[in-house]
Order: structure tokens, then sequence, then C-alpha cells
């Protein structure tokens, strides 16, 4: 490919063939004086002409110089032909000098073009006064519309890293402010306003020359919109974690520590709804009152998480306060109830509470909203302790009846939570379900006795919100295999 500019212009080639020719016929005239002119005008042609020309320049002046010596009575004539023919090499090899410097500094610009037409940051040269001299494509982007001669900042929605709108002043309009000899200048956490909506970017500076400066544009919105998800992830993970250790400092069932109390035997077992689902409100509390009976009181609040763990302690809690204060078994739920109607937002809750004489194994037991619990015999019978009456929180809350058993230190008392039950959503099946597996399993030892029967009744897939299972017997001698 010929070079571009003077160098690649043919007519030119004219103007030296010219100066020969009038050198020629001027020489008679001074004697000679002005052959070596000739080989001047070679080295002057190198410096607009290809070395190709150049040679056909210098060939014609070797040629014109020795046909001029010739036809003309001149002194030193090999003198003057020499200097001829050096100054035309000379010029020959400045022209192939110059020509490879011209090629090279082709490449240099057409490979820098291609570079800044390609990055995919915005580029963008300004004059001192922030007008545009050069920009590439993904400037408009950024500056849609961008033309050179124009003022760049005025096609930024320029925010400042305050959220202020940026009045001016600033390094995008006032390239000034910078110094040649500075370090390039990074500046973060500002917002160009495009149509396309908010951009995060980040932006570098540099002076290159006392009235030239080159600015870089690159859009970080991708990178801020991930770390704020990421921060997003990791609040909620945090949050996730403290409550699920809050939960088990108030007490879920499955971290409970069952009390001590000779004569009786217990073990209990309970399922959450899972790492990633809050836990629901299951309390279950095991204790002795002054007379030597033990009083058990199953508490199941709706909703799940620390709210309902909250209700469901303050039922506990006003319900041991109540039979301490000597309030009679079959009036307890109905005056838990309505202490709690004062509160701002009283809590929703089911209500077991049973009281078990440990000399004579007879058992009272109330609901407000709560399932039966269930009695299994040594000999294979069983039946559902069955109370009426309406939860904490219901309309005309409280116990409609009592239910009474006689326990034998062979039998077992099963207190529970609904979802132990209704895992299939059929209530009938997930009774029976439990019926069936209590009997098939009640001769097996106490100690993990309601994990048994628990992962007999719950599969997998039904397993998938909280459940609270309790046993209760009285100690006996010891049970022999299975039924």
């Amino acid at each position: 490919m010929p070079p571009q500019g003077p160098r690649g212009n043919s007519a030119v080639i004219g103007i030296p063939l010219g100066c020969l020719l009038v050198i020629a016929i001027t020489v008679p005239e001074f004697g000679g004086v002005l052959i070596p002119t000739m080989g001047i005008v070679v080295v002057a042609a190198a410096l607009f002409l290809t070395p190709r020309q150049t040679m056909i320049v210098a060939a014609a002046a070797i040629l014109t110089a020795v046909g001029v010596a010739l036809a003309t009575d001149t002194n030193f004539k090999p003198y003057r032909i020499g200097n001829v023919v050096l100054a035309s090499l000379l010029g020959v090899a400045a022209s192939w000098a110059l020509d490879l410097r011209v090629r090279h500094l082709t490449r240099a610009k057409q490979t820098q073009a291609r570079v800044f037409e390609t990055v995919p940051e915005g580029l963008v040269v300004l004059d001192k006064d922030g007008r545009v001299e050069l920009a590439n494509p993904a400037m408009q982007t950024f500056a849609p519309g961008v033309t050179e001669g124009e003022p760049l900042h005025r096609l930024l929605g320029h925010v400042l890293a305050d959220g202020s709108m940026c009045a001016g002043g600033c390094t995008l309009d006032d390239p000034g402010s910078l110094q040649a000899d500075e370090p390039v200048q990074l500046v973060e956490d500002e917002r160009f306003l495009t149509p396309d909506g908010e951009r995060w970017i980040e932006y570098y500076a540099a002076r290159v020359d006392d009235t030239t400066t080159v600015i870089s544009l690159r859009d970080v919105t991708s990178i801020i919109e991930a770390e704020q998800d990421r921060r997003t992830l990791l609040e909620a993970a945090a949050r996730q974690r403290e409550q699920t250790q809050l939960l088990e400092a108030l007490g879920s069932p499955q971290h409970m520590d069952l009390p001590h109390i000779p004569g009786v035997e217990l073990d209990m077992w309970s399922t959450t709804a899972g790492p990633d689902l809050p836990s629901g409100g299951d309390v279950i509390d095991v204790s002795q009152t002054p007379d030597g009976r033990v009083l058990i009181l199953v508490v199941d609040a709706l909703g799940s998480g620390v709210l309902s763990v909250r209700d469901a302690w303050k039922v506990l809690y006003v319900s041991r306060a109540h039979v301490a204060a000597g309030v009679p078994l079959g009036q307890l739920i109905a005056r838990v109830a309505n202490t709690l109607a004062t509160e701002a937002e009283p809590p929703r809750a089911s209500l077991l509470a049973a009281l078990l004489d440990l000399k004579t194994g007879e058992v009272e037991l109330v609901t407000g909203g709560h399932p039966p619990a269930l009695v299994v015999h040594d000999n294979g019978h069983s039946h559902w302790l069955e109370a009426t009456g309406r939860g904490i929180g219901a309309p005309k809350p409280g116990s409609q009846g009592m239910a009474t058993a006689h326990l034998l230190p062979s039998d077992s008392l099963l207190l529970y939570t609904d979802g132990l039950v209704d895992g299939t959503r059929d209530l009938v099946e997930g009774l029976s379900n439990l019926k069936a597996s209590a009997t098939a399993l009640r001769r097996r030892p106490t100690a993990g006795w309601a994990k048994n029967v628990m992962n007999a009744v719950l599969t997998p897939s039904q397993a998938r919100g909280d459940a609270s299972l309790l046993l209760v017997r009285l100690a006996g001698p010891p049970q022999q295999g299975d039924a």
C-alpha cells in the first residue's frame, strides 16, 4: 500500500526533475560550478518522495551531471560528477530511512485508532476547556450524541458521590485542574443519569500535555449491584442465624432439658420446619407442684419465628402463675385467656394442661383448641383423652370439660402438638397413624421412644412443620421386648 500524504503524491516527482533541467541549462553560464547542486536537489527530494521515486530522481541527476560535464568545458569533471553521485546515494538512503519511519508511525497510528475504537470503556480526549476532541464509540452509552467540539459535561447526568447533581467545576468539564505531571486520578462512587437509567461509574483522568486530557469512563453498575446482593444475602443469613440462636435460647422443645422427677419417666422429641424456615411456637413444660403432682403444659402458638415463640412463652408463664395461685384446672384456660386479653397484641395459641398424681396414677386433663392426648395400655388397648374447649385468642376461650384416666407403670401417656398429626393434611389419618405406631412400639424403652414414634408417624415429605411429642410413664419395673 503506498504511503499517504506528500510522499505518496506522484506529481511531486516533477518538481525535482524540473529543478535538474533548470540547473542543466544554467550550468554552461557558470562553467560547471552548479553541477554538484544536482546532488543537493536529490537530497531535498528525498524528504518528500518515496525511495523508488528518489532513485528515479537520483538516476536523472547523475545522468544529467555526466551529460552536462561532457558537453561543456568544465574543470574537475570527475570531482563534480562524484559529488553528485555521493549526494544522490545519500538522498536515496535518507528517503529509505524516512519511509521506514513513516510506515512505523502509520502502523502505530492505525493500531491506536483500532484500540481506541474497540475499548469497551468510554474514552474521550478533552481540550483545556472541557470540549471533546476525540471520543470512541463506547462514549455513546455515557453521553449519547457526543460530537467533537462539544462540551462533555452537559451531556452527562453527573451525580456526585453524596447524591447531589454536579453543577460543574469537576474534572469532566474543567480538566485544567489537573497537572500534566500528576499521576492518573481515579474517581469512584459517582453516577450518570442516562436514558437507560442510573449507572454507577468510575473514571480515570490523566493530563497528556498543557492542553489535552484523556478521560476513561467505566460502568461498574453490575459490580455494585452484585456487591449489594451479596451484602443482602449475608445480612439475611446473619438474621437467620440470630433468629435460630434466639429460638434456641428461648427454649425450643428440641433443646429443652426435661426435669428429673422421681416416680415418672419422661422422653421428648421435636422437629422444626427446616434450616431455612423459622421455627414455630411449640413449648412443652414439665414441673412438679407443691403437693407432689406433675404439671404438664403444652402450648402451640400460631405463626412462626420469634413472635410465635414469644406468644407461647407468655401463655406458659401465665398458666404456671395461675396454677401456683391455686386456680382449678377446669378454669385454667379461661383465666389465662382473660389475663392475656389485655395485651396490645393478644397471643393466639392452643393449650393443653394435665396433672398427674404419682401416687395413684390419676390424670386430669383440659384442652383449649389442642388435639387430644393418647393413653396406650400395656395390653394393646388405647384411647383418646378428649376434652373440648377453645384456645387462647379465640372467641369464648376455655375448656368445656375435663378428661381423666388412670395410668399403670406399664402404660404410656402421649402429649403432642398438631404438627405430628396434620402432616398429610388429613387429621383423621394422622391420628390413626399416631395411635397405631404408639401401640406397636408401646413396650420399647422410654429413652428414645418419642423419636422412634415420630419417625414412624412422619414420612420425610410430611415432616415440613414443627412437631413435638412427649411421653409420660410412671416409673416401674423394666419392660421387656417389643409387642
